[in-house]
């Protein structure tokens, strides 16, 4: 429990969400997985709050990095998934990274261990994976590293980073109103 912050500064919304008391509050392991998991989730923010919970146990990690890397694989095998991309942000995962900070990281390390997981996973289960590196809105300040990182890592292949995207939500959508594309659809 001590490698989770006490809180985390949201940076999308300026609050505050309490970490280690969210976490505490869990009375089982259902709660708590309820607490860290993204999948049902509408937007960016309510997904990266729930990475405020689990990114702080990885972040830094190297070995676990790689093996949640390999296990994405064998997940991607298991559905008869036969190509796949995994984006994500070496920033998040870098050593020192906050979700709101100021800091400076390295997050070259991070894709390479992300890499060698992939590529174990690759060979073992025979899935073809590249990555898709993240930029994040409110972090301008690591775009470059991302656009380097992707330009030195277009041609390392297997598991090649073959894009980059800019994270920054889509609640914009939920307040326009779809009427206008009804005919469309029907």
């Amino acid at each position: 429990m001590n490698s989770l912050p006490l809180e985390e500064f949201l940076p999308w919304d300026q609050t505050t969400f309490l970490v280690r008391s969210a976490v505490e509050a869990c009375d089982n392991e259902e709660d708590f997985h309820a607490l860290c998991t993204c999948r049902g989730k509408r937007s960016l923010h309510s997904m990266l709050t729930c990475f405020t919970v689990f990114i702080p146990i990885v972040r830094g990690n190297l070995d676990l990095i790689e093996t949640l890397a390999f296990d994405f694989v064998k997940r991607q095998a298991r559905q008869n998934v036969i190509y796949s991309e995994v984006r994500y942000s070496p920033h998040f995962l870098a050593e020192g990274a906050t979700m709101g900070g100021k800091e400076c990281v390295d997050p070259a390390p991070v894709v390479d261990a992300v890499t060698r997981g992939l590529r174990r996973g690759e060979k073992e289960f025979g899935v073809f994976v590249n990555q898709i590196l993240c930029c994040i809105a409110w972090r301008p300040d690591w775009a470059n590293d991302v656009v380097e990182l992707a330009h030195k890592r277009k041609a390392d292949v297997p598991c090649a980073v073959v894009g980059i995207d800019i994270a920054a939500g889509e609640e914009h959508f939920d307040k326009v109103s779809n009427e206008r594309f009804l005919p469309f659809y029907l």
